[in-house]
């Protein structure tokens, strides 16, 4: 009879169906955040030298007699988000703060273009060249992507004797100013 009792019960939870614990199930979102960001490394300051005139008398003393000097550097330009490149010159040209008084033969201003090259093509929208004296100050070219390049920074003379002229002694300088920001 035992045997009978204990086959009964092994029958009954058998028979019996399972009754699973109670479940939950939730979602939820994971977020994060990156800051906009442009970077750029400072360019080191341009030096053209001393520029060679010609120093024998004549109709062509004192005019430079080069030609074009021209300086490179690369530089590391980053921005993560559709952004802007803006160009400003300062003067416009070289610049010397002496006062010319023979206007028809010195200049104190001595004209430069500026190249900004990505070297990865395609890396910006590759603001190739500017030339202050006659192009809008400030110049800015909107860039359509993110980019990451180690750009080709140029400074060129642009014509030795612009209208014949000759440079007065002294110091040229100009202030150039490149801006990564935002559109």
């Amino acid at each position: 009879m035992k045997k009978l009792i204990f086959a009964a019960a092994s029958a009954s939870l058998i028979a019996t169906p399972a009754f699973a614990a109670s479940s939950d199930t939730k979602s939820f979102d994971i977020t994060a955040s990156v800051a906009p960001e442009c970077s750029m490394e400072a360019p080191s300051t341009v030096t053209l030298g001393a520029l060679p005139i010609n120093e024998d008398p004549g109709a062509g003393a004192l005019l430079l007699t080069a030609t074009p000097k021209s300086a490179t550097q690369s530089i590391w330009v980053s921005c993560n988000y559709v952004t802007n490149i803006t160009f400003e010159s300062a003067n416009r040209a070289l610049v010397n703060p002496g006062t010319v008084t023979d206007t028809a033969n010195f200049t104190n201003k001595l004209n430069y273009g500026l190249q900004f090259e990505p070297t990865t093509a395609g890396a910006f929208n590759g603001s190739t060249s500017h030339k202050p004296r006659v192009q809008a100050n400030p110049r800015v070219f909107t860039q359509t992507k993110e980019f990451h390049d180690q750009a080709k920074l140029s400074v060129t003379l642009e014509a030795l004797n612009v209208n014949n002229k000759r440079p007065i002694a002294g110091a040229y300088t100009d202030t150039f100013t490149i801006t990564l920001g935002t559109v």
